[in-house]
Parts: C-alpha cells; structure tokens; sequence
C-alpha cells in the first residue's frame, strides 16, 4: 500500500460497509406454535395422551386438567381469544406448568410477549427442566433484543436436550450480538451440522468468522452463498470487506465494480472504490468514480468527503483531476456549501495555484481565507510555505507560530518549521522541530527518516 494505509482501507471498508447495512437475519423470530401446530391431530393426541409421560422434559398435566386442555384443542383453532378466558378461568396457583405454557404460547402468538415471558417464566418456576418453556422464552427475548437473556435461556433447552438446528442457529445469533464470537462460530457450526440447507447459518457463521479475523475462511463462505444468490449486494459487499482485510484492493475494486455495474452501488460504495484506484495512483479511474459518486444528486455525500478528495489529488500532484472534482463539487452542491467548507475549498485551490507557480493567485485566496477565518491552520501553513518561497522567512515563522497553536496543525506546523530551517543550514534547530512533530506523529516513517538525516547533519556540522 502506498499512500492511504492498509488500516485506513480496513476502517473504511468497516464504516462503509458493514454499518452501512451489512446482511443480518430477520428481527422476527418465528414463533415455536402456531395454530397450525394445534391443529395436526398427532399432536393433540400427544399433547391430551402420552405426551405427558415425558417427565424428564415435560410436566405432568393433572388430572382435572384433562377435560379442559380436550376443550382447548378446538377452541385454538376458531377463538384464540375464548380460549385465553377459558385459561384465565382456570389457571390457579396449583395449575400444572404445562396450562401456564399452553397460556404463555397463545400471548405469544398475539404478539403479547411480556404476558407471554411471565407464563413462561412462571412455568419454569414451577417445573425447572420445562425444556420448551426455556426455549420460547429465548425466542421472545430475541425479539427484545435482550441477546443475553436469550442465550441462557436458549442454551439451558440445549442442556435438557433440544437439538434442533434452529436453536443452535438463534444461540449463534445470540452470542454474535453479544459479541462473543468464539461461541458464535461454534454454534452456527452446529447449526449448519443440523440443518446444512439454512443460508441464515451459513451468513452467520461468516460474520463470526470475519469478526474473528478468519477472512479466507469467512470469504469462502460468502463465495458459496453467492453462487446461489448473485444479486445480493449486501454479499459483495462482504466479500469486498474480506479482500481489503487480506491486503487484496485489487480484487476489492473489481468486486465493487460488479457491484456499480449492476447500478447497486451507493454512494459510500463508490467513495470506496475511489479511494482505492487513488491509493493506486489510478488518477483517470478514481476520478471517474468520484464524478459518479457527486452526479447521484439524490444521494450526496458530505461536501467534506469530495473536498478532501481534491485535497489527496493535490499532493499526488494530480491537479488536472483535482480541479474537475472541484468543478462538480461547485456544481453538485453551489450555495449549499457552509462557510467552513467553502473555505476548505479555496484552500485546495490555492493548494493548486501553488502547484502550477501561480503565486498571485494563491496568495489571493489565501488572504481571503485568512480574513474571513484568521485562525484556519491550513491557510496560515499554505502562506507560510508562500512566503517562504517568497523569501519572507520572518513572516513565515509567524504564520507557523499561529499555526503550531492550533491542536490539529501541530504537528504539520513544526515539520514545515523543521524544513525552513534545513534551508537555513540550521540542523540542530530544524532536528528539536522534527522531533517535535515526530512525537506528535510516530507512525510517519518518511518524517523518522527525514529526521535522522537531519540529526546525522546536525552532528556533521558541530
């Protein structure tokens, strides 16, 4: 990677993708019985008959009780209203767990979730291993989004013995969502084991190997399900977040341009896919992506995002394509732009006048900068670097000073400082300077190296 770092790329990737709206499986969690399930007559002969026999995961019915769960299998079915009288006229504190769980699944198909949790609670109180009371109540914790709650009480019908694929598929959910990512691979795995034709598990178990930093491998995966769904963005998009995270722009591009040509790229996409033929110093591509990027009128980027654009087109000394970036962002945005960001704007000009020995010009607008905002730390060091030029040394040690005051220009300050003085064949000053600014900025490897040179000249000329 050149210019724009792997970690910036990662980061964007990040921010661009995944919170822009990465695949997720739906906020609606089925619910365990419908009225369907009530009206297959095995389950009802089941449930009325040896159903209850099954005491090491279910409670007994007692025997009163009989008669009126024989009512409530019709009564589900036409009135599921009459049939949750029926059990407030019933249930007592003696009731069975199972009639607080027959109650507890009909608030629950009603959307009724906190009446429905406290049966189910309830149930549980009264008979421990209720192995489906412990997994309806997950399920309605999921749909609170109460991950935790969820996990516990999902993992605990998985300890009584439920082993269903889809219950191991709602625990990975769980435990993705509380961030523990080891056992959410684990669970989807067993998911997947259980139920292999579920793609909700598959993308799942991707996420949670991406998140635990397993990119091939959660790449894989994402390969296999877009084999059999091509058209999902959401998807490619994953994959271009796998290769960027492999150190593979080249292959996040190409991915990003299926994603453009199929017109299902977004704004953030295509700043995406910019930045990265910028890093490459693709200058005719980037800049082709970027005026796509500011024509979707209807879906603008922040002024800032094309601005500073402009201003990395500059320091690549791209100034041709810097200048059309700022044609368009006058175009796209006019008098909508706020005073800060048409400042910013005359300031990449002036940034360009300097590149092209325009010095009238830059200077104009670096004034005008500065009076309408004396205190703009990329105005006062663009002037500097003028007069400097200019052979105003005095007055650009001023502008510095003002600059090096400013907490975001610091750094940039003392390394322009540092520079001027090296002109001055003052090392020792100019070597106290960088390292200043190299403090500020450690990770800068070119200014650690331009300052042990400066330092290995300042010991030279003692």
């Amino acid at each position: 990677m050149k210019h724009l770092t792997q970690h910036v790329l990662r980061r964007l990737a990040l921010g661009l993708l995944i919170l822009a709206g990465a695949p997720a499986l739906s906020a609606q969690i089925p619910v365990e019985m419908t009225r369907e399930f009530w009206r297959d007559p095995g389950f009802v002969e089941r449930f009325l008959g040896t159903y209850a026999t099954l005491a090491n995961s279910e409670p007994r019915i007692n025997e009163d009780e009989r008669p009126i769960l024989g009512e409530l299998a019709t009564l589900i079915q036409e009135n599921p209203a009459g049939a949750v009288t029926l059990l407030n006229e019933t249930i007592t504190s003696s009731s069975s767990a199972t009639i607080l769980f027959v109650r507890g699944n009909l608030y629950f198909q009603s959307d009724q979730l906190d009446q429905a949790a406290a049966d189910y609670i309830e149930a549980i109180r009264r008979f421990p291993e209720f192995r489906r009371a412990h997994q309806n109540l997950g399920l309605i914790y999921l749909q609170q989004a109460n991950f935790a709650a969820a996990a516990q009480s999902l993992g605990r019908a998985i300890e009584l013995g439920e082993s269903s694929g889809r219950t191991f598929g709602l625990l990975g959910y769980s435990y993705f969502n509380l961030e523990n990512h080891i056992a959410a691979e684990n669970a989807y795995r067993q998911a997947l084991m259980l139920d292999p034709a579920n793609k909700d598990w598959t993308l799942g178990l991707a996420q949670a190997l991406m998140a635990l930093e397993d990119y091939a491998a959660a790449g894989s995966l994402m390969e296999g399900l877009l084999q059999e769904n091509p058209d999902s963005a959401d998807q490619w998009l994953f994959l271009v977040n796998v290769n960027l995270n492999l150190d593979r722009p080249e292959q996040a591009a190409a991915i990003l341009e299926i994603v453009r040509l199929r017109g299902q790229a977004t704004t953030a996409n295509l700043e995406l896919l910019g930045n990265i033929y910028l890093n490459q110093e693709d200058f005719a591509l980037a800049l082709d992506v970027y005026q796509e990027m500011l024509s979707k009128s209807d879906a603008l980027p922040q002024p800032e995002v094309p601005i500073n654009v402009a201003s990395i087109l500059v320091r690549y000394g791209a100034n041709a394509e810097a200048k059309v970036i700022l044609e368009r962002v006058e175009a796209s945005y006019g008098e909508d732009l706020e005073r800060k960001q048409r400042l910013q704007v005359w300031n990449v000009l002036a940034q360009i006048a300097r590149a092209e020995y325009d010095n009238e010009s830059a200077a104009t607008l670096l004034g005008q900068i500065l009076e309408e905002d004396p205190a703009n730390g990329g105005a006062l060091i663009e002037m500097a670097s003028y007069q400097a030029d200019s052979g105003n040394l005095d007055r650009a040690y001023l502008m510095l000073e003002r600059a090096q005051r400013l907490n975001d220009y610091e750094a940039a300050a003392l390394r322009l400082k540092g520079q001027l003085l090296v002109r001055e064949g003052k090392y020792r000053e100019a070597a106290d300077a960088l390292d200043l600014a190299f403090s500020l900025n450690p990770e800068d490897r070119r200014l650690g190296d331009y300052l042990a040179e400066v330092k290995r000249a300042a010991e030279l000329s003692q």
